[in-house]
């Protein structure tokens, strides 16, 4: 779920996540997460995010740092470039400045964290997401 309260006044969307990560051999600490929000469509009448009048498919955000908390939970976060994706193939990819995303691994077993919980923020639009993970 996802809250856009820009100029045009406050609106919902709802949509995907994908989460992977590069994890270290020797340890979790260090490793990369890239979050991938993608289909965000309006709650009210199912439209699409815009971005400069264009519909977008993907917000993907790189980078975020995996770190261990004082009890050894797993966690990230991270400030980044977000790459925007089209619909409309034909137009390029942009990238923008000012994406965020925090998040924490949760349910774990003998092959690790089960899944992630966390938040997003690119611009006015701020976002949580859960996800099960698989290997």
């Amino acid at each position: 779920l996802a809250v856009d309260v820009g100029l045009d006044g406050t609106e919902f969307y709802d949509g995907d996540i994908s989460v992977t990560v590069s994890w270290r051999s020797d340890r979790p600490d260090g490793s990369v997460v890239t979050t991938v929000i993608e289909n965000l469509a309006n709650t009210n009448n199912g439209g699409p995010l815009l971005e400069g009048g264009f519909e977008v498919s993907q917000l993907i955000f790189g980078g975020g740092s995996v770190q261990l908390d004082d009890l050894n939970r797993i966690g990230f976060s991270g400030t980044s470039l977000v790459r925007v994706r089209y619909f409309d193939v034909s137009r390029r990819e942009r990238s923008f400045v000012s994406g965020r995303t925090e998040g924490k691994f949760v349910g774990y077993d003998a092959a690790g964290p089960r899944g992630v919980i966390g938040t997003w923020e690119w611009g006015t639009i701020e976002g949580a997401f859960g996800a099960d993970l698989t290997p």
